[in-house]
């Protein structure tokens, strides 16, 4: 693992914008995401984006490679087609302030500030976890693992339990599985690796704060 600075990167491209949020390759499609604008579409041969979608105005929390997923603080969008199509809970709570969402053994999982709501496979709520603070969720090993202000949280059977471990009690803001493990990137503790049984704190990153965690070739 290597950690650099921004002033240590050598910059190919450049495209002024407010403060991004997230980014991330769909279809080999380099999407993003900033403070004003939830979503556009990076060209990188004319260095220009395209920002013509009918998406609500808001914050982008979440742009998900592998799933196709686009979060914002209004709607969860899944990009079909080249397309991007809501995807709509019917739900008797809030259903606003997303912060992510995954679908998993054929329920979806939509995170905003209060909790989880789970729906069946017809987008129905099920029922609801009441729980604050979590930002994010990933799928490891078959287990859905919650990134929360106060550490990682894992769901059994309709309920989330924290993970015990004094490694676990930093704030989460990024996931990422490579070679099999998953990569946390925490607020103060830098990286930490966890195999499904352990934690591993890589030394040179604590104190940092880890937003964003990328593979490159």
């Amino acid at each position: 693992l290597t950690l650099i600075t921004a002033e240590q990167v050598n910059a190919k491209y450049l495209l002024t914008t407010n403060r991004i949020k997230k980014i991330a390759f769909i279809n080999d499609e380099l999407f993003a995401g900033d403070d004003q604008t939830p979503l556009f579409k990076i060209d990188l041969k004319s260095l220009s984006f395209n920002s013509n979608y009918s998406i609500k105005s808001g914050t982008t929390y979440q742009i998900k490679s592998q799933d196709k997923i686009l979060v914002t603080n209004n709607q969860v969008l899944e990009y079909v087609t080249n397309n991007w199509q809501e995807i709509k809970i019917n739900s008797p709570n809030s259903v606003k302030n997303y912060k992510d969402y995954i679908k998993f053994n054929q329920q979806h999982f939509f995170i905003n500030f209060k909790g989880i709501i789970v729906a069946d496979n017809m987008f129905n709520e099920l029922y609801f976890i009441k729980k604050s603070g979590i930002s994010n969720v990933i799928n490891y090993k078959n287990q859905l693992y919650f990134g929360t202000d106060n550490g990682i949280f894992y769901y059994v059977k309709g309920e989330l339990k924290s993970l015990n471990n004094k490694e676990n009690d930093s704030p989460i803001n990024s996931f990422l599985i490579y070679n099999n493990l998953l990569f946390i990137g925490t607020s103060g503790k830098g990286v930490l690796v966890f195999d499904g049984n352990k934690f591993i704190s890589i030394q040179s990153t604590i104190g940092f704060v880890v937003e964003k965690m990328v593979i490159t070739k």
